[in-house]
C-alpha cells in the first residue's frame, strides 16, 4: 500500500488518524505516490516515519518466504540501520494495525531540518486505557526504535497526567550514545509527541 493511499483513506484505516498523518508527513506527494509501507519497512532506514508509528502502534507484520508465512511485531524487526531482521528471500505481505478504541489518544512528532528530509529525531506516543496499551518510542537513532517502558508506565498507572520537560529529559537520558546536540532535539521532540497526545 503506498502512503499516499494511507494519507487519503480517512477513517478507512484501523490505525485511523495516526496511520493518515504518519503518511501525510513523509517526504513529498511524488513519494508518497509510489513509495508503499512495507517497502520502507523492508530498507529499515531507523529515521522513517512507518518503524517508529507502528512500534508504537503495536503493529504486527505478515512476512512471506519459501518456509512459508508468519508474524512478528514491527517493533523487532530493524536489528541496526539498514538490516531488516528478515531473509533475502522473505517479502513483507502485509501489516497488521490493532484497532484504536473511541478513548485512544496518540501523539507524533519529528524534527527535520527542512521538509521532506529524513528526521534528525522522531517520537510517538500512543495512550489507550480501553486495551489498557501505553507505548511511548523515539526513533531516528543508530539502530531501531526505542521503547520508553518507565515513561509508558507512569502514563498507564496514571502518575504522569500532563506533558513534562523533566519526564522527557529523564527518560531520554536513558538512551546511549547520544551527543549533547542529539539529546536536546530529543528531549523536545518527546515533548512535542507528548504535548499531542495528552492535547488529544
Amino acid at each position: 500500500m503506498t502512503h499516499s493511499a494511507i494519507e487519503d483513506a480517512n477513517g478507512a484505516l484501523k490505525g485511523g488518524a495516526m496511520l493518515v498523518e504518519v503518511a501525510g508527513g513523509i517526504a513529498y506527494r511524488a513519494v508518497r505516490n509510489r513509495g508503499t509501507i512495507g517497502g520502507s519497512l523492508a530498507h529499515a532506514d531507523p529515521a522513517a516515519d512507518w518503524p517508529l508509528a507502528l512500534a508504537a502502534l503495536g503493529a504486527e507484520l505478515v512476512v512471506q518466504g519459501p518456509a512459508g508465512e508468519y508474524r512478528r511485531p514491527a517493533a523487532t524487526l530493524i536489528t541496526s540501520a539498514f538490516t531488516p531482521d528478515i531473509g533475502e528471500d522473505e517479502i513483507v505481505t502485509a501489516v497488521l494495525v490493532p484497532k484504536l478504541s473511541s478513548g485512544a489518544r496518540f501523539g507524533y512528532f519529528k524534527f527535520c531540518r527542512k521538509t521532506g528530509e529524513f528526521p534528525d529525531a522522531s517520537a510517538a506516543v500512543v495512550i489507550d486505557p480501553d486495551r489498557d496499551v501505553s507505548h511511548v518510542y523515539v526513533g531516528a537513532l543508530s539502530g531501531p526504535p526505542q521503547p520508553l517502558t518507565e515513561l509508558a508506565r507512569r502514563i498507564a498507572e496514571g502518575d504522569l497526567t500532563a506533558p513534562s520537560r523533566d519526564a522527557a529529559t529523564e527518560s531520554v537520558a536513558t538512551l546511549h550514545g547520544l551527543d549533547p546536540i542529539e539529546r536536546h532535539m530529543h528531549v523536545g521532540t518527546l515533548l512535542r509527541a507528548l504535548e499531542r497526545a495528552f492535547a488529544r
